[in-house]
């Protein structure tokens, strides 16, 4: 059994006349109640679905990152052949960048 309000407490004429008015209808009480549970049921739903899709998102993003850093990897690997194979047909695979940078500065003196 549910307490009554004491409606003096209320300090709107409006609110006591709101007041007034969902008590005299017992029925639209329980029927908001119903449909307030109905809503929550719905968006506990919602909010489930919403969950589930980030959580594909992540494992998504996860084998994407993965497959990024095999590309970065195998593309790393690929240079790194191709400027030892650059090297090795110039004839300069065992000199250094010191090497270079010096025999440059004696350059026009």
């Amino acid at each position: 059994m549910t307490k009554a309000l004491d409606v003096s407490i209320l300090s709107d004429p409006e609110q006591t006349l709101l007041w007034s008015n969902l008590t005299a209808q017992p029925d639209v009480i329980a029927s908001t109640a119903t449909r307030l549970k109905d809503a929550s049921g719905s968006l506990e739903f919602q909010v489930d679905r919403i969950a589930e899709g980030i959580h594909k998102m992540e494992r998504f993003k996860d084998t994407v990152d993965g497959v990024v850093d095999k590309v970065q990897r195998n593309a790393a690997d690929f240079l790194e052949r191709r400027d030892k194979q650059a090297l090795k047909s110039t004839g300069m695979s065992g000199v250094g960048v010191g090497d270079v940078l010096k025999a440059l500065s004696h350059v026009g003196r």
